[in-house]
């Protein structure tokens, strides 16, 4: 019997090539290429895994036309390099082995190259359409030509390496759309002014890459429909662009955003405070704007009841997706069997955004990500020596250190003090805006009920429990408790945890104070304030230093989306205080110099932290042999899911 998704898995014909179904692996950069650009067995191993899950394309992202001259991530493709492509041929036959087809994104930042990173034997700076003094060198004619001519070598080079298919990066304010938008386009010659002018620069790479590799090749185009900036290109200008290389192009890739503006990147790369299918709106306005080239969308579509909506209904051919491939590489093949719900749900938490520290790839729920050459297939081995484990907290990090302990042939047990399980995802999943985590919260206790372990809850476990039922291994994961400031008036009735008010376990008055101001608190005010509450925020940093935990204030979108939250639902913010007292009034805070003022409350609500129950975890250092014990989550350090997972991930691991 087949899947219900019946337009998900009708093929896809462009020109000789069959897709097997409509779901595309779009361009991520993992940053496990060879610092000289070549692939590598992870590179490889890491996009085999898409392939094996059931993607009918397979996307490289962000390959580099030229990495000597100009590159923009440390770890990437140089289709310029000649030692790049026997290990390219490897890559393409380590995707297309599994049925899939390959694919990669071609690419050139322009005046995005990082200053220190631009040596370039061209210019000592960043090129683009137009010049910033002392930042950015406008490209001349010859520069112009140049480039051209790269795009048209790196795509042939592609085609020698064995792609039947590459994308040409036209989105996300890299070089091409800089020709394109005004928003970077202040030229005056035959390349700028009007749209037809900007958009030659992208018609002339197009010809070039035709007039070198044939019509065989397939083209897909990648576009950003709407760049959202006030002078850039919005749909009505994208619509008649395309109409302008509709012919020159064999499939069009619908996104938005632009990624090196920080105000926009977050339509790029949604956090989960955003809408899903984020930019279905703009595939269907151009298709019904009569393009008819093969189209496809990208943008928080979660999952395939997602993507077959947006087939059945007409607004694009085929669905695109990346961090749902991250989450869990086996989406396509545990739908098309009608399992969805054994798909690992993607939080939009970006966990992979760690690569700009100079980290590889990684996903918060999803710890083999960036490690397949450990794990062939995506499983963990067998231990040589099965052990009786017993895992002590039912949370993020104890439910997945049980069930991965359990494929590893472990004979587990996970206690659980509380009765369900979920620790602190549970609180963490209350508000009505947090959909992605809650669905997350529901996939974990389902897969940890269901993995093999035993469970039981409402048990305290004890080192006697310990001893007395001869475990052999254990792991800790008792979590954290929420930190509670010693100040006067704490205890009152009024004064509660914030997460009590977000499950809605306490009553919450009228005006509300909301003692901390990270992500937590924030969240929690965006939730009072939407009821009508009176909200203020306060906290010990700055307010330009605030919400903590989501970034800096104006250069992280996931903290700019969560403000843009919090002031729709007029939430009122006073940084550098401390609170001090709580009295009849409200609460009392202080600056940094002893000026004291009175925030009038009915309530008063504390997100200041959590605290890591580290003695009750240390009880159980000395049970047994201390090598066989190990620690993980929030009873190490309180952080986020994706240290929670990973840890317990680890510690089942080294059982």
């Amino acid at each position: 019997m087949g899947s219900k998704y019946t337009h998900v898995f009708t093929p896809l014909q462009v020109k000789g090539i069959t897709f097997r179904n409509r779901i595309i692996n779009s361009p991520g950069v993992p940053s496990l290429a060879s610092n000289d650009g070549c692939s590598t067995p992870q590179l490889r191993d890491f996009h085999a895994a898409y392939a094996r899950g059931g993607a009918a394309v397979v996307t490289i992202g962000n390959a580099s036309l030229n990495m000597t001259d100009y590159r923009d991530e440390s770890r990437q493709i140089d289709l310029a390099n000649p030692r790049t492509f026997i290990s390219l041929n490897e890559l393409v036959e380590g995707i297309e082995h599994y049925g899939a087809v390959a694919n990669i994104e071609i690419n050139h930042p322009g005046m995005h190259v990082p200053l220190e990173d631009a040596c370039s034997t061209v210019t000592a700076m960043p090129i683009g359409p137009s010049g910033i003094p002392g930042k950015v060198q406008e490209m001349d004619q010859a520069m112009i030509d140049k480039i051209v001519n790269d795009y048209a070598t790196a795509a042939y080079n592609c085609m020698k390496a064995g792609f039947r298919m590459v994308m040409i990066h036209g989105a996300h304010g890299n070089l091409i759309p800089q020709f394109v938008s005004p928003f970077t386009n202040h030229r005056t010659d035959k390349y700028g002014g009007s749209l037809e002018n900007r958009a030659r620069f992208a018609i002339e790479v197009l010809d070039a890459i035709r007039a070198k590799c044939g019509n065989d090749l397939v083209i897909e185009y990648r576009i950003a429909a709407e760049e959202y900036a006030e002078n850039g290109m919005h749909i009505e200008d994208t619509i008649e662009f395309v109409k302008m290389i509709e012919d020159k192009i064999d499939m069009l890739h619908v996104s938005s955003g632009m990624v090196h503006v920080v105000e926009y990147v977050r339509y790029m790369i949604s956090p989960s405070y955003m809408e899903h299918m984020i930019n279905v709106k703009f595939s269907r306005a151009l298709k019904q704007a009569g393009i008819k080239v093969t189209m496809g969308v990208v943008g928080s579509i979660m999952n395939l009841d997602n993507a077959e909506k947006i087939l059945a209904d007409g607004d694009a051919d085929y669905v695109c997706m990346y961090r749902p491939f991250q989450a869990d590489p086996n989406l396509v093949k545990k739908c098309s069997r009608n399992h969805p719900e054994d798909v690992t749900p993607c939080i939009r938490c970006q966990y992979e955004s760690r690569i700009r520290n100079g980290q590889v790839a990684g996903c918060a729920v999803n710890p083999i990500l960036g490690r397949e050459n450990e794990f062939p297939n995506g499983k963990v081995p067998l231990s040589p020596e099965p052990k009786k484990v017993a895992i002590i907290g039912g949370g993020a990090a104890g439910m997945q250190a049980a069930r991965t302990a359990v494929d590893r042939g472990h004979d587990v047990t996970l206690f659980e003090k509380s009765g369900a399980l979920g620790g602190s995802l549970i609180p963490a999943t209350a508000l009505d805006f947090k959909e992605d985590l809650r669905s997350y919260l529901k996939w974990a206790i389902r897969a940890t009920e269901n993995c093999g372990c035993k469970i039981r809850l409402n048990t305290e476990v004890t080192p006697e429990l310990i001893e007395h039922e001869g475990f052999e291994a254990i792991v800790v994961a008792v979590g954290a408790d929420p930190i509670i400031p010693k100040v006067p008036g704490i205890d009152r009735p009024n004064v509660h945890w914030g997460a009590h008010a977000d499950m809605g376990l306490v009553e919450v008055g009228q005006k509300v104070v909301i003692v901390g101001g990270g992500m937590v608190g924030y969240e929690c005010a965006v939730g009072l304030g939407r009821e009508g509450k009176d909200v203020t925020v306060v906290d010990m940093l700055p307010v330009e230093q605030l919400p903590t935990g989501a970034g800096p204030r104006h250069e992280s979108g996931f903290a700019i989306a969560l403000l843009e939250m919090a002031n729709e639902a007029h939430v009122k913010e006073m940084g550098g205080v401390k609170l001090v007292e709580v009295n009849d009034e409200g609460a009392v805070v202080e600056d940094a110099n002893g000026k004291r003022t009175t925030l009038p409350a009915d309530t008063v609500l504390l997100a200041v932290g959590m605290r890591p129950r580290k003695e009750e975890a240390e009880k159980f250092r000395h049970v047994i042999a201390e090598c066989d014990i190990q620690f993980a989550g929030d009873c190490n350090k309180a952080r986020i899911v994706g240290n929670a997972v990973y840890e317990g991930f680890n510690a089942a691991l080294a059982l």
